[in-house]
């Protein structure tokens, strides 16, 4: 390329860079470089009843530790774990599904495959050639 044309993109180039950093920040308000303009005044959260729940914040701050507990001190194994508990399932509510069809029986009986190798045919193609 020649010096006039490097010279032509090169100030292309800076014109799209210029207009991108203008579009890009306009809004902001002056002073404030990280502040964006606002549209609409703020309006809080209408909340009904506000209520704090004490008894979530006392699970949260005592928990269960999982399995059973062991001192870490003594060499002696650890209690064995409770046994879980087995619940039934719930009774059934509902109508039940017919069983699914018997398999279907054909009286027939399997022989086996047939067919005929080309060199069959090709033989008894030429013994009837000769043979009329």
């Amino acid at each position: 390329m020649r010096q006039r044309a490097r010279l032509y993109l090169l100030l292309g180039l800076l014109v799209v860079l210029a207009g991108s950093y203008y579009f890009a920040n306009r809004r902001q308000v002056p002073g404030m470089p990280g502040v964006m303009a606002a549209d609409t005044k703020f309006q809080p959260l209408e909340v009904q009843g506000p209520q704090l729940h004490l008894d979530l914040l006392e699970q949260i701050k005592k928990p269960e530790p999982p399995g059973t507990l062991r001192n870490i001190f003594l060499a002696a194994p650890p209690p064995p774990p409770k046994a879980p508990t087995v619940k039934a399932p719930p009774p059934f509510v509902g109508p039940r599904q017919p069983p699914p069809p018997p398999p279907l029986q054909v009286p027939a009986t399997f022989f086996g495959y047939a067919w005929r190798p080309k060199s069959v045919s090709a033989w008894h193609s030429s013994r009837v050639a000769t043979m009329s």
